[in-house]
C-alpha cells in the first residue's frame, strides 16, 4: 500500500487548512480592514473607526478559532499574528481612496499616475506610499534607479510600522541595497516584521540562521521556517523537507517526514519539491524504489512547467507496465482534481 500523503484524504484536508485557508482568510480579513476603515472614517471619524477595529479583531479571533481550532498557545499565536497583519492595513479615509486609485493605475500599467499619487501621499508620511516608492526607486520602474533614495523611503515607512517595509529593510541590510551590508541590522529589522507575522521575514530569518554567517543554528532555522510554513510559505515547507531529508545539527534524517513535507510543498506548487520526490522514488532514497510514484511526480512536474523532466518522464513511462501506467494516470487525474478544488476554494 502506498504511503505517499497525496493519496491520504486526512492529509489533504490538513494541507487545505494550513497552506490555503490561512492565506485566503488573512487576505480576506485584510481587505475587510481596508474597506471598513475607509468607509467608517468617511462616515464617522476616528471613534467609529476604532470601535470597528475592535469589532474586527474579535471577529478575526473567532474566525481564527474555527480555522485553526484556537485552543492551544500555538494557535492563539496565529490569531494574534493575524491581528497584526490586519492592523498594518489601517490608514485614513482620504488616503485610502487615493491609494485605491494608485493601485488601480499600477495594475493597469499606468505607473506615472500611480507614482504621482504615491509621491503626494509620501510627503505627508503615508507609510504604504513611502514603501511603494522605495520599491519603485530600487527597481527603477519608470523613474531613474536610486537605491539610496529607496533605502531612505523604506526606512521611513519601516519606522512608521509598515510591516513589509520592515521586512525589506532586513533584505536591504542583508544584501547591501543602498546601504552597507550589516547582518545584525538585517536580523533586527527582520525580527520586527517577523514578530508581526510577516512570512518573508520569518523565512529569511530561517535562511540566515541555517547559514554559516548565522551560526548554523538549525533549531532557530527550524522554528522560523515552521512558523512561516504555518502561515503558508511554500519555500519554508520545502526548506524543512530538506532539513529532514539530509539531516543537520540536532535533526536526524527522517525520510518519512521529509516526504510528507516535500508532498505538502509539491501540492502547493513547488517544482523543486516535485523534482526531489521524483529522485527519492527513482533511486529508493530511504524508501523502496517506486517507479510508478516517480512517474506520478515527474508527470505533474512537467505539466507544471518543469520541462527538464520531460526526457526522464519518457524513460519512466517505458519502465512501467500497461496496468501500472493506467493506475498512475488515474492517480494523476485524481490529484489534479483535488488541486483544482484547492484553487476553487481559495478563489471563493
Amino acid at each position: 500500500m502506498r504511503e505517499s500523503l497525496h493519496h491520504n484524504n486526512q492529509y489533504i484536508h490538513h494541507l487545505q487548512n494550513t497552506l490555503i485557508n490561512n492565506v485566503v482568510f488573512i487576505l480576506a480579513i485584510k481587505v475587510l480592514f481596508l474597506r471598513l476603515n475607509m468607509f467608517l472614517l468617511r462616515k464617522g471619524g476616528v471613534r467609529k473607526t476604532l470601535s470597528a477595529v475592535v469589532g474586527v479583531i474579535i471577529f478575526s479571533c473567532r474566525k481564527a478559532s474555527n480555522y485553526w481550532a484556537c485552543q492551544s498557545q500555538a494557535n492563539l499565536k496565529n490569531a494574534i499574528v493575524l491581528f497584526f497583519v490586519c492592523l498594518s492595513s489601517i490608514t485614513w479615509a482620504g488616503e485610502a481612496e487615493e491609494l485605491d486609485k494608485a493601485y488601480g493605475y499600477a495594475t493597469t500599467g499606468n505607473y506615472d499616475d500611480a507614482i504621482a499619487i504615491w509621491e503626494k501621499l509620501a510627503k505627508s508620511g503615508e507609510p504604504n506610499s513611502l514603501y511603494n516608492l522605495s520599491i519603485v526607486y530600487e527597481k527603477g520602474v519608470f523613474v531613474d534607479k536610486d537605491v539610496e533614495k529607496s533605502f531612505d523611503l523604506c526606512q521611513q515607512a519601516a519606522i512608521k510600522g509598515q510591516i513589509p517595509a520592515q521586512a525589506h529593510m532586513g533584505t536591504k541590510y542583508l544584501l547591501g541595497i543602498g546601504v552597507e551590508k550589516n547582518l545584525d541590522k538585517a536580523i533586527e529589522w527582520y525580527q520586527q516584521a517577523a514578530e508581526k507575522g510577516d512570512m518573508a521575514a520569518l523565512a529569511s530569518l530561517g535562511n540566515i540562521y541555517v547559514s554559516e554567517e548565522g551560526g548554523n543554528d538549525y533549531v532557530k532555522a527550524h522554528d522560523y521556517w515552521s512558523t512561516a510554513a504555518s502561515l503558508g510559505d511554500v519555500n519554508s515547507v520545502f526548506n524543512l523537507a530538506i532539513l529532514f531529508h539530509r539531516g543537520a545539527g540536532e535533526y536526524k534524517v527522517d525520510i518519512k517526514r521529509a516526504i510528507d513535507l516535500y508532498t505538502a510543498a509539491a501540492t502547493a506548487g513547488s517544482l523543486e519539491a516535485m523534482a526531489n520526490l521524483v529522485g527519492i522514488y527513482s533511486i529508493g532514497d530511504g524508501v523502496p524504489v517506486d517507479l510508478r510514484e516517480a512517474y506520478f511526480w515527474c508527470d505533474i512536474s512537467v505539466a507544471a512547467g518543469f520541462e527538464e523532466n520531460r526526457p526522464y518522464l519518457k524513460y519512466l513511462k517505458s519502465q512501467l507496465s500497461a496496468e501500472e501506467l493506467k493506475r498512475a494516470k488515474s492517480e494523476i487525474l485524481n490529484w489534479q482534481e483535488l488541486r483544482r478544488s484547492y484553487v476553487d476554494y481559495g478563489n471563493k
